[in-house]
């Protein structure tokens, strides 16, 4: 009786032990440098694919899932772009039937919207994001009306027109600017009700005081301009907040972050209050740099689980890629790495369902620096 619960209890180890994602087909993008990715249907045919902008050359770049586990690219149909494309992800902007993409650009200190239609992408609209260099987006509906809006957040730019970093929200569809606050040097942004009133608030962080900061929304799309302000750490300033999730992590139906630690080795998990205060729960180490913080369903257990990316941005250096799986309580457990020779951005991955099995996937644009070139790399989860 012993030694069967013995094999029982070994089996259940090795079944948690399983890897919740494998590596699928990868697709390169040949000289192109992939940044921003999106996952979408872009041909209508119910199958997700991917969608890039890059850089040398820079353009938007369409990978099509041909429902045999692969991703391909067609170059020939990839659309022009402005020189300086970073951030970039697929969302319904118009609140149509269709995904659009949306690429934000340093060099031109624009946002671009490609509408999605029926079996194409379509040509950009452009709108001046004013906000300096644009580095983040988030996508929430923050006046009630159901339809999404943005909030955005640049750093200074010194070169275009002087801009100072800042963060704005801008209703949709027709992006009408309603607040906007200066942050020389914020890191990312999100958004949802961390204060507890069912009005949707922005989160963002000052990377100089090692700071995350909240403005209290109004539930018109305006926020307080005195931001309630939490320290990463009492006693270290210097942690660099960029890459963010937010996201109820353990179970308390309070919205709580997982903030990329950028000159450190760790994503620091920060509980929330519902009041727009955080406290730390716990670090997860990273191999180097932590670059971005996902949320997905990675296993199918309804838990809230998370992928981290971690990179140096040089040539020569590896990437590293480690999914950690949620409890429902605030514990996380790594459960699978996956890394190679090259680096990315804090907006270079994006969660989906690649393979309709209704469990979530990732998808993660790397840059080789050695080759000049690039690749989208896939990891699915097992069915």
């Amino acid at each position: 009786m012993t030694r069967t619960l013995l094999c029982l209890a070994a089996a259940s180890l090795a079944l948690a032990q399983e890897p919740a994602l494998k590596e699928g087909s990868a697709a390169n993008t040949e000289q192109g440098a992939p940044h921003g990715i999106g996952i979408m249907d872009v041909n209508q045919d119910g199958r997700p694919d991917c969608v890039i902008d890059q850089c040398r050359p820079a353009g938007i770049n369409i990978f099509i899932n041909d429902g045999k586990g692969n991703i391909k690219g067609n170059y020939n149909a990839m659309l022009g772009t402005r020189m300086g494309p970073n951030f970039g992800m697929g969302v319904n902007v118009d609140g149509d039937a269709f995904t659009d993409f949306i690429q934000l650009d340093n060099n031109s200190t624009r946002l671009t919207v490609y509408k999605g239609g029926k079996g194409r992408i379509g040509d950009g609209n452009e709108t001046t994001l004013d906000v300096g260099w644009p580095i983040s987006a988030y996508w929430f509906d923050m006046n009630g009306d159901r339809k999404l809006d943005l909030i955005v957040c640049g750093w200074p730019d010194p070169i275009v027109d002087g801009t100072p970093g800042r963060v704005k929200v801008m209703l949709g569809p027709t992006l009408k600017e309603t607040a906007k606050i200066d942050i020389p040097e914020c890191g990312a942004t999100v958004a949802g009700d961390v204060t507890g009133d069912k009005r949707p608030d922005v989160v963002t962080t000052d990377q100089k005081e090692g700071v995350i900061l909240v403005l209290a929304g109004d539930g018109r799309g305006m926020f307080n301009k005195t931001p309630v302000k939490t320290p990463l750490d009492e006693q270290d300033k210097t942690l660099k907040p960029k890459g963010m999730a937010i996201a109820d992590l353990d179970g308390d139906k309070i919205l709580d972050l997982a903030v990329c630690c950028e000159e450190k080795q760790f994503v620091r998990i920060m509980k929330g209050d519902g009041k727009g205060s955080f406290t730390k729960l716990t670090d997860l180490s990273l191999p180097t740099k932590a670059k971005f913080a996902l949320t997905g369903d990675f296993n199918g257990d309804k838990n809230v689980d998370l992928a981290l990316g971690a990179c140096v941005v040089q040539k020569g250096a590896n990437w590293n890629i480690s999914i950690w799986l949620g409890d429902g309580k605030g514990g996380y457990t790594k459960n699978c790495d996956f890394s190679g020779l090259g680096n990315f951005h804090f907006y270079s991955a994006a969660v989906g369902d690649m393979d309709l099995d209704k469990k979530d996937d990732l998808a993660v644009c790397v840059i080789n620096e050695d080759e000049g070139s690039g690749s989208v790399r896939r990891y699915l989860s097992k069915k």
